[in-house]
């Protein structure tokens, strides 16, 4: 006997299209309080060609030697590599954004990178010379305080990326023991190349 064919299965209708909503005829109002998002830490591209911007500055003829050794400092500091990340996770969608957490490691990196070059920025007395100027190693104390003082606004200006404040310039004056010695100068860079402000990207200026 010939067997009988297995039945065809119908073929199940397909869903309705999905019924568009009109958009609501106002919006609610914004949140008077809404949150600030946290400031952008440098990538560590962008902190390594700070510090080599920085240096070939401060530096006119030996700034371009101590620029060519950051990347191997800031290695040698184990300063961490760019993580990304994606905010929304799942396997699904989304986007990849540069990490922004701060871990130990940062700290430790970019404290001991400030160190080193600050030590390196003033090694000589041909290095202080052009770092500060001739005023630092010219032997008269009695332009010591300005010699200082012009110092701190130039170098600060370009690290902090913006002007200091009186009470700025006073905390560094302190901090260098109002002296131009190399030691004193080089507290005073190393504090600065640590700071947040050269560490992160802040924005100033008038709410909206």
């Amino acid at each position: 006997p010939t067997p009988t064919p297995a039945p065809v299965p119908t073929p199940a209708p397909a869903p309705p299209p999905p019924t568009l909503q009109p958009p609501p005829a106002t919006l609610p109002p914004l949140a008077s309080n809404g949150v600030e998002l946290p400031m952008r830490r440098l990538s560590q591209a962008q902190y390594v060609n700070a510090l080599q911007d920085i240096v070939t500055r401060a530096l006119p003829t030996e700034g371009a030697t101590v620029a060519a050794t950051v990347p191997s400092v800031v290695a040698a500091a184990l300063y961490p590599a760019d993580a990304y990340v994606n905010p929304i996770g799942g396997p699904h969608g989304g986007y990849f954004r540069a990490d922004q957490a701060v871990q130990q490691a940062h700290i430790d990196g970019s404290y001991a990178v400030a160190v080193k070059l600050a030590a390196d920025l003033t090694a000589s007395t041909a290095r202080v010379s052009q770092l500060v100027g001739a005023c630092a190693t010219d032997g008269n104390t009695a332009n010591d305080a300005a010699c200082l003082s012009d110092f701190i606004q130039r170098f600060g200006r370009q690290v902090l990326r913006r002007p200091l404040s009186a009470a700025d310039l006073d905390f560094y004056r302190t901090l260098a023991g109002n002296s131009v010695a190399p030691t004193s100068i080089a507290r005073a860079v190393g504090v600065m190349l640590a700071a947040p402000e050269f560490l992160y990207v802040i924005e100033t200026g008038q709410s909206t």
